[in-house]
């Protein structure tokens, strides 16, 4: 099992910027996005049944020791990856294989850029599984 205790992005001033620019670069993906295509095929890799990752409630900064502004919505993204709540929301199971839209599914003005995208992704997933 692997277990996500949570996901940081830049630190500003320059962060909405870099996030811009790697997603362009991307082909509209995020870039915690791209860490969990890698995270999930390093769990396929090494044997893993499940991945849980944490849910708003249980992030460190609720808790009443730790308490400061955290704007994160981890639940909305963990749902994106099409992830089940477990424990009532406290972490929620990620997929083992991230969900992808069908080709048909996508408007056909969309599809170069769905193919390019998941081309990416599977060459992600192949350099992910070999660095291994």
């Amino acid at each position: 099992m692997l277990v996500i205790g949570g996901l940081q992005g830049p630190r500003k001033p320059h962060g909405a910027e870099a996030v811009q620019l790697a997603t362009k670069a991307a082909h509209g993906l995020f870039p915690k996005r791209l860490a969990m295509e890698s995270l999930t095929a390093l769990a396929r890799k090494i044997g893993a049944d499940e991945i849980l990752a944490i849910g708003n409630r249980e992030h460190i900064y609720s808790s009443w020791r730790y308490r400061r502004e955290f704007f994160a919505d981890y639940d909305s993204f963990w749902q994106t990856l099409d992830a089940e709540p477990v424990d009532d929301g406290r972490f929620y199971r990620i997929p083992l294989t991230p969900p992808r839209k069908a080709m048909e599914d996508i408007a056909s003005k969309k599809r170069a850029e769905y193919q390019r995208r998941y081309g990416m992704l599977d060459a992600l997933s192949e350099q992910t599984q070999a660095a291994l």
